[in-house]
């Protein structure tokens, strides 16, 4: 590693709130004045960067532990979802093998597992579709420090 890229590296300048040693909370348990509760800051390549992450080992290990369970959670959902998209067409298949008008499929006045697991499935779509949309949502939302 040369000179150069070590001082590029090093380059970042972590500021830590003297007021309330980086913690964003005063003595009185108040959100620190001085810093707006975001304690730690960094400074790199003239542009001031704040957060509000807690940097510990057990937080970040809690962090992850959240994301896995999230993404079983939406994989779970997925495969409900695919689950029932396939009963559906495996239905319109089996009835479509001996029908002779339109009218046979009328899939929500038939009493069959496969319609049965499509409905159960749209409970997991729109789940889907919720958590897609507050996920959205969440990337949005920036908070503005107050100076």
């Amino acid at each position: 590693m040369s000179n150069q890229e070590f001082n590029q590296k090093n380059d970042i300048q972590f500021i830590t709130c003297s007021v309330c040693d980086g913690s964003g909370r005063a003595s009185d348990d108040s959100v620190c004045k001085n810093c707006s509760g975001d304690g730690l800051m960094a400074f790199y390549q003239g542009r001031f960067y704040y957060y509000n992450l807690e940097l510990s080992q057990p937080m970040i290990q809690l962090r992850h532990l959240r994301n896995s369970f999230h993404l079983v959670i939406n994989l779970s959902a997925y495969v409900i979802g695919l689950i029932g998209i396939v009963g559906l067409a495996y239905w319109v298949y089996l009835t479509s093998l001996n029908t002779e008008s339109l009218s046979a499929f009328a899939f929500w006045r038939s009493q069959s597992i496969f319609i049965l697991l499509f409905w159960v499935s749209l409970i997991a779509d729109m789940f889907i579709i919720y958590r897609l949309s507050e996920e959205e949502a969440a990337k949005q939302k920036i908070k503005k420090a107050k100076y």
